[in-house]
């Protein structure tokens, strides 16, 4: 029921460099605008300064970002892809410029963080098991975080125990 009627103005891409996607609607009853936004949680959170607590907003102090930042790398230790979903309202579109950062619009107060499981296909599960059946050490797994591309490697027995993989910059060096 909360959608019914609404006008959906405009919709962003996803954003490579912000990790993030955008919607902008219009709210129930004509009161105004909300723009909301789903990405990468830590960049949703890295650039909040408010976040939504038990229906208001709360300011986002060292604490309770470093709240946050833990309870995003709990779920990508345990292999799963966190989303973070925010919003801002707007009572008037008038002389703003979307075009701009998010962040210069008064900041995205993160509404909720969710933790997905995004499995490996199973295509490609048995072409990896295929592979090392073969002998071929499968090197790559890939994930939004590296956190979480230990945790899929691990789940799937390419990552011994204690192992490590630097991060994405490094990585490609090593050819």
């Amino acid at each position: 029921e909360v959608y019914k009627g609404m006008v959906w103005p405009r919709v962003w891409g996803v954003s490579g460099a912000g990790k993030r996607r955008s919607v902008l609607g219009g709210r129930p009853g004509g009161a105004g605008y909300r723009r909301y936004v789903k990405g990468a949680s830590e960049m949703i959170v890295s650039k909040s300064v408010a976040a939504t607590l038990e229906g208001g907003e709360k300011p986002l102090d060292d604490a309770l970002q470093g709240e946050l930042a833990a309870q995003i790398l709990a779920m990508a230790n345990r292999a799963l892809r966190t989303i973070g979903i925010a919003h801002r309202d707007f009572a008037s579109l008038d002389g703003l410029d979307l075009e701009q950062p998010l962040e210069q619009l008064g900041g995205l107060p993160p509404d909720a963080i969710v933790g997905i499981i995004d499995p490996l296909p199973g295509h490609l599960q048995a072409a990896v098991a295929q592979s090392q059946a073969a002998g071929i050490m499968v090197r790559r797994v890939t994930a939004a975080t590296l956190p979480a591309a230990h945790a899929h490697a691990r789940a799937r027995q390419l990552l011994a125990a204690g192992g490590t993989t630097p991060p994405g910059p490094p990585r490609r060096h090593l050819t």
